[in-house]
């Protein structure tokens, strides 16, 4: 954490010295939430710029020694940078360890969709209104303020099971209490954001696992304007599963694949969108996704 922490700090500084808004998301500004930073695990530094400093941004990097790595589409659209030399397998599977990989990942919205199909989550609309605040290490950058940090966040851990970390459980519970204690946080302001944003059925998963994990962390009248906004076919997948077991790493079932579409015209265009991914511009490339899926299914990784 005092590495990564160094790094963003001067990747920070550098970054608005040259005039790009820079905007530290998730780990590195969430560590001071936890009892000791070092006891919030990251493994990349995330920042958000505006997408008409990508050029600015992209000469800064090299001139500080990165180099470009894996592009996501999104939403959001993220680049990755590495520095060369940097590991790119775990050097342990029982802790963080201080010799990981890692990684600077740049994105350029904070629009979010869980699948073709589902809705656009437009956190965008509430960062434009100025849901920001100065990160303390350099404050020439910034944060996410409340409500606009839980709500993002919340998306963020509901975006597939892979995310739905006891750590991000956790997170959240920390970040809850502490700012609803220190007068940071209004429920009815969260509760006004996120429907503005059609957004709170779509935190369901996050909110119900952290209420179950810290009892006494959600007030009952946020969940139950929840629950009531979230899809049948999602509360059927969500409600079975517990803190302990939700996080699912390579194992998924067609019913949470499909769960965020809505309708039956949704998902068929999740559907097309799956048989040929957007992006995807040569005969080979689609060839890999399919050898992928088709060992994903060999494998049993896929389920009713």
């Amino acid at each position: 954490m005092e590495f990564l922490s160094a790094e963003a700090i001067a990747l920070a500084t550098a970054l608005t010295s040259a005039g790009v808004g820079v905007t530290v998301l998730k780990g590195l500004h969430t560590a001071r939430y936890f009892p000791e930073p070092g006891t919030r695990p990251v493994s990349d530094i995330d920042l958000l710029i505006a997408g008409g400093d990508e050029e600015t941004l992209a000469s800064i990097m090299q001139a500080l020694g990165y180099e470009r790595g894996l592009v996501s589409r999104g939403p959001p659209p993220q680049q990755e940078w590495r520095q060369p030399g940097v590991p790119v397998e775990p050097r342990s599977l029982c802790f963080v360890h201080a010799d990981d990989p890692w990684s600077v990942d740049i994105q350029t919205s904070l629009n979010r969709r869980y699948a073709p199909g589902a809705p656009m989550i437009r956190l965008d609309d509430a960062f434009a209104g100025g849901a920001r605040a100065p990160w303390l290490p350099v404050p020439e950058a910034e944060t996410l303020a409340q409500p606009l940090l839980l709500l993002q966040l919340a998306v963020h851990a509901s975006c597939g099971f892979q995310s739905l970390t006891m750590l991000r459980l956790v997170e959240l519970a920390l970040i809850i209490r502490r700012d609803v204690a220190e007068g940071h946080l209004s429920w009815d302001a969260f509760l006004a954001l996120a429907e503005q944003l059609q957004a709170l059925g779509l935190v369901y998963p996050a909110l119900r696992l952290c209420e179950m994990l810290v009892p006494g962390t959600i007030p009952a009248e946020v969940a139950t304007r929840c629950t009531r906004q979230t899809p049948a076919a999602v509360r059927r997948v969500v409600d079975p599963m517990t803190p302990a077991n939700a996080q699912r790493v390579v194992r998924y079932s067609i019913a949470e694949k499909f769960m965020w579409s809505g309708s039956r015209l949704n998902m068929v265009r999740q559907l097309l969108s799956d048989v040929v991914p957007p992006g995807i511009g040569s005969a080979s490339g689609l060839f890999g996704i399919y050898r992928k899926r088709a060992w994903k299914i060999a494998r049993q990784t896929l389920s009713r």
